[in-house]
């Protein structure tokens, strides 16, 4: 029943009530509504609801008081306080105890933060302008070059006391001519710097002589992976610390739309980039990068990678952009591998000294192991790895081959961080992070990490499953010996594997490798492994069907579905594998402690 005159009480309904709708006086004095009684509106019923918001106010106004004399730093509480602390719930103290250890980690983020701009200049640094800054070394062999202040003070603070042989070679004639430059030279030498520092010499003087805003970027430098172009992203930076030349790295696995951002704001003069990311950006539009014509240096990084057929399809089309008057500098340790012999090469007197005898001033020792099952490899890799101290690199050729051997290790206890091309970008650089600042570190890797990836004191790599083209053999050897120190090398080869090892062995013109000739592995690892790989299968497939049940409830809930718990022959064969886990897990451990000691 509808009355005229309540507004607020009309008739209602189980579901909700009807409400009258008031109007405006102009509209009921117009005499178009004559005859008219009303509007009403259908208003669901929602009184639970905010009977249970009500509830809760007093808890609520107390907390806030806590809160705010945390913030301030008070040492005396107010009543109101005492009368939280004594009648509060203990989930309520939980919360606040919560609330006050999330407010003391902010000031550890902040630190890890200012921690990791490394590339900026601290006070001190500013304090000393470049022509004020006493030297720590002389630096002769570089100050022949003629570069400019900032980058000899830059040189003298990362202790670059004399320049290497590809930087001997490649920084004059970069300095002066406009040619291109080919540099071929064993990982680790360097090459980052030597084709560097003439490209920042040359836009130092650039911006010190012209007037004109930027239109675009002056130097482009590619790289095959996002984790090398992070590299040489941070090493340019380091060396153009104390210059106003400004770089910036755009790689794939981050947002698109905070990289178009930042070249928009600081339209930086130098990009190092992967070619997809670096041309997706320029055919979205982005404004900073359609002027590729304004680079006047242009790098491929590990070459003979990037001109792999159907790799890197984007590369022909930036080059098909650049000036022909832009000079290019080509760079890879494997750069005449592809040519060996050609009739070309033996015309103009090419030197290939660099595929004969890397490796030999790489390593100190290159071995193979000879190995007849698939068991026998993961022994004698938990071997080599147990016996090496200092940091190891162990190479697949598959993902599925890191994946395994990721859990196989963390069974074994191991400290191992992997890194694939199934990893997000994110997390690729905190474990290749990790693996810098660890001391006895192993980095599980596919070829992603075997390219131009300069890791600090590595002593060890296992070729787990043995490449298929030279240029990766020697890329992958490279990762450790570098910059004159030595390291090991180790093959572990099954029949599968000869045909791989007889043809690069043919391409390097090699030898047979040395066969091991160490100590052997303990008669108890083959149990240990044997153990290790149960757990590591059961623990895998217990945490499959988990979310594969977790999967089967969520969905039986949105179908309304009840499923039956009733006990089935298969949860009681769980039951006997789960007490099968728990005993060798037991023996698992006692055999880990035996290992420790060895």
């Amino acid at each position: 029943m509808v009355t005229e005159t309540g507004r607020e009480v009309a008739t209602t309904d189980r579901d909700g009530k009807w409400e009258d709708v008031l109007l405006p006086p102009a509209a009921m004095s117009s005499g178009k509504l004559e005859g008219l009684i009303g509007f009403q509106e259908f208003l669901p019923n929602r009184v639970p609801l905010l009977k249970k918001k009500k509830q809760k106010p007093a808890k609520t106004k107390k907390r806030k008081v806590q809160k705010s004399a945390v913030l301030f730093g008070e040492e005396e509480t107010s009543v109101e306080d005492k009368t939280v602390s004594r009648d509060s719930s203990p989930s309520v103290a939980k919360k606040t105890k919560r609330d006050e250890k999330k407010k003391t980690e902010k000031p550890k983020k902040q630190q890890k933060k200012s921690k990791a701009k490394s590339f900026e200049l601290t006070e001190e640094e500013k304090a000393i302008s470049n022509s004020e800054y006493v030297f720590q070394n002389k630096l002769p062999e570089w100050r022949r070059f003629n570069l400019d202040v900032a980058l000899l003070r830059a040189i003298d603070s990362l202790g670059f006391k004399s320049p290497t042989d590809i930087q001997r070679q490649c920084i004059p004639k970069g300095l002066n001519s406009k040619k291109t430059i080919l540099g071929a030279a064993e990982t680790g030498s360097g090459k980052t710097i030597a084709y560097g520092l003439p490209i920042l010499q040359k836009i130092i003087g650039y911006l010190d002589f012209s007037e004109e805003k930027t239109v675009g970027p002056q130097a482009l430098i590619l790289c095959p992976t996002r984790e090398l172009a992070m590299q040489v992203h941070d090493s340019i930076r380091l060396v153009s610390k104390f210059t106003s030349v400004k770089t910036t790295a755009i790689v794939g696995g981050m947002a698109a739309e905070k990289q178009q951002r930042v070249l928009s704001k600081i339209r930086p003069e130098i990009i190092v980039a992967t070619p997809g990311r670096f041309w997706e950006l320029r055919e979205t539009g982005q404004e900073y990068l359609q002027n590729l014509r304004s680079i006047k240096y242009f790098v491929v990084d590990e070459a003979d990678r990037m001109a792999e057929k159907g790799h890197f399809a984007e590369l022909d089309k930036i080059v098909g952009t650049l000036s022909r008057e832009s000079q290019k500098f080509v760079f890879s340790a494997t750069l005449t591998l592809t040519h060996v012999n050609s009739d070309r090469m033996d015309r103009m007197k090419i030197k290939t000294e660099t595929t004969k005898s890397k490796i030999k001033k790489l390593m100190k020792a290159i071995v193979k192991v000879s190995i007849l099952t698939e068991k026998d490899k993961d022994l004698w890799l938990y071997f080599m790895l147990k016996k090496q101290e200092g940091r190891s690199i162990v190479f697949c050729n598959s993902i599925t081959g890191v994946l395994r051997l990721r859990g196989l290790l963390d069974t074994l206890k191991l400290p191992v961080r992997s890194l694939h091309a199934n990893l997000k970008q994110k997390q690729r650089l905190k474990n290749l992070d990790a693996f810098r600042k660890s001391t006895d570190g192993i980095l599980l890797a596919t070829d992603v990490a075997a390219r131009g990836l300069d890791i600090p004191n590595v002593d060890q790599i296992i070729h787990f499953q043995f490449p298929n083209a030279a240029e990766t053999y020697v890329h992958r050897s490279g990762r450790c010996g570098r910059a004159g120190r030595s390291g090991t090398a180790v093959t572990l080869l099954k029949d599968s594997d000869v045909k791989n090892y007889k043809k690069v062995l043919h391409t390097l013109k090699k030898a047979p490798l040395d066969n091991y000739s160490g100590e052997m592995p303990p008669k108890f690892y083959n149990e240990l492994i044997d153990l290790a790989k149960k757990v590591d299968v059961f623990t895998y497939r217990k945490r499959k069907t988990n979310s594969d049940k977790c999967w089967m409830k969520k969905n039986a809930e949105l179908c309304e579905i009840e499923l039956t718990e009733s006990e089935s022959e298969d949860e009681m064969n769980e039951k006997k594998e789960v007490e099968s886990n728990e005993r060798n897990k037991a023996r698992l451990a006692d055999l880990l402690k035996a290992a420790e000691k060895q």
